[in-house]
């Protein structure tokens, strides 16, 4: 028996060889997707999907004898999550899309269309919860079903995408950090919040040294919800409760960008160059010169220092 084996293989290697290739290349491809900017048949799954077609009794009406239409749309957001849910359920997540890749959502046919009359319900169930469904073909039917959902605001129409600058990525708060800032979003009875603009909010945040006790202290410009009004908070670090304090603000409207001026840094003062034994908060506002607060040990706070 073995020797019949032996001989067969013997007479078969090549094609044994090329079928075993077959299927080791088939299981990787299925392990790992492409990493294209796009969305592959193999990536979808319609059972992970919800989506209520319930009251669609259409099966084969096309989206164009409704006056729909399927449009082209862009990410915009890189690993834009798609999700089974329209939601922030906990593991609906089903896969990223990157920037750029293209999808393709349901809208209204408002230059083409030659319907009657369009079924507006038809459309908005496609948006819920500010999510939208995302289709990786382009429909052609009411009753094609989508590959999950993105965020309204992750994609743009690719008409539009031409005009459309990205903006930079928001840097990230530990969560020590984030955890103080958030007991003081009230101050002097109003209330702020985290700049929403990355641009804005990447400049808002420093950290440094400001007491000259070796722990890393912070500072950070929070805005109101309206954006009228802005206030600085600078923390120290407690090294023996190991959390930060707050221990100073200060309110303005024209705060533009903070940043940390490293002891022993040369600054100009009054036509003058000097420098502090502390590091200091640099506050760039829309007056010609930058303004600079320094820690005081005899009053446990900030001082102005303005040219």
């Amino acid at each position: 028996m073995k020797f019949l084996l032996l001989n067969f293989f013997t007479k078969n290697k090549t094609t044994i060889l090329i079928a075993i290739s077959v299927v080791v290349g088939m299981a990787l491809l299925l392990k790992f997707p492409s990493k294209d900017n796009v969305i592959t048949e193999s990536f979808l799954n319609e059972d992970d999907v919800e989506y209520d077609d319930s009251e669609n009794n259409f099966k084969n009406d096309t989206l164009e004898k409704h006056g729909l239409t399927a449009v082209e749309n862009i990410v915009i957001k890189d690993d834009t999550e798609v999700r089974r849910t329209p939601n922030i359920a906990r593991y609906n997540a089903l896969y990223v899309l990157k920037f750029g890749t293209k999808i393709y959502t349901k809208n209204y046919d408002d230059k083409n269309s030659k319907a009657k009359e369009i079924d507006k319900s038809i459309v908005e169930r496609e948006t819920k919860n500010g999510f939208v469904a995302i289709y990786a073909v382009k429909p052609i039917t009411l009753s094609e079903k989508p590959v999950g959902y993105v965020a309204v605001e992750d994609i743009v129409l690719k008409t539009q995408f031409k005009n459309f600058k990205p903006q930079p990525k928001r840097i990230e708060i530990d969560a020590s950090t984030l955890a103080a800032i958030q007991n003081d979003l009230v101050v002097n009875g109003k209330m702020y919040q985290l700049i929403e603009d990355n641009k804005r909010f990447n400049n808002s945040i420093t950290y440094g040294d400001y007491n000259n006790d070796g722990a890393t202290d912070f500072a950070i410009i929070l805005d109101t919800e309206d954006n009228s009004d802005s206030v600085l908070l600078a923390y120290l670090m407690d090294t023996e409760k190991n959390n930060y304090r707050l221990i100073f603000t200060h309110s303005a409207t024209s705060y533009l960008k903070i940043n940390t001026i490293v002891k022993q840094t040369p600054i100009v003062f009054k036509t003058e160059t000097t420098s502090f034994p502390f590091d200091g908060i640099q506050i760039t506002s829309n007056e010609p010169n930058p303004i600079y607060y320094f820690y005081s040990a005899n009053t446990n706070s900030f001082t102005l220092v303005k040219n």
